[in-house]
């Protein structure tokens, strides 16, 4: 499993891939309490239920995953 962060004007999204055998399959968190619309993140075009603004939730994603390599259930 991989997690891959883009990051612009404290603009966050976070990916996980992971290699099923069959497929590569990718999610993404999503922040339910966020804004309408797109978010352009390094040229990319994303609905702004999968971008965070709070680095702190961030941070709290990359060291579960790092202690687990396990998708986090909780956000």
């Amino acid at each position: 499993m991989v997690l891959q962060m883009e990051a612009e004007d404290q603009n966050f999204i976070l990916n996980f891939g992971e290699d099923t055998g069959e497929a590569y399959e990718v999610k993404s968190l999503q922040d339910t309490s966020s804004r309408e619309g797109l978010t352009e993140i390094l040229g990319n075009y994303w609905d702004s239920h999968f971008v965070f603004q709070d680095f702190s939730v961030a941070s709290v994603i990359f060291s579960e995953f790092y202690k687990t390599k396990k998708y986090p259930t909780r956000y």
